[in-house]
């Protein structure tokens, strides 16, 4: 069940925390406007090759890994017919 938002829950986000960030938009939309949200970031992005730079930032390359697990995870579950 999504929490109702607060009266302004942006008002003093935590700008430099894109965890935090992501936890405030998790917390407050609805599963709809959630892909919404993730599906306007790879439309602003370049193309492939700026995603990948973006999400690279100084990122472990454990951590790469294993996002990119599951991005072909998610990859997978698009592209099938379930």
């Amino acid at each position: 069940m999504t929490a109702a938002p607060s009266a302004d829950p942006l008002g003093k986000a935590p700008w430099h925390n894109g965890a935090a960030l992501m936890d405030i938009a998790f917390d407050n939309l609805d599963p709809v406007q959630r892909s919404a949200f993730i599906l306007q970031y790879f439309r602003r992005m370049s193309g492939v090759d700026a995603v990948v730079a973006d999400m690279r930032g100084n990122v472990d390359p454990k951590a790469r890994e294993a996002l990119a697990g599951i991005l072909q995870q998610v990859a997978a579950g698009l592209l099938s017919d379930a």
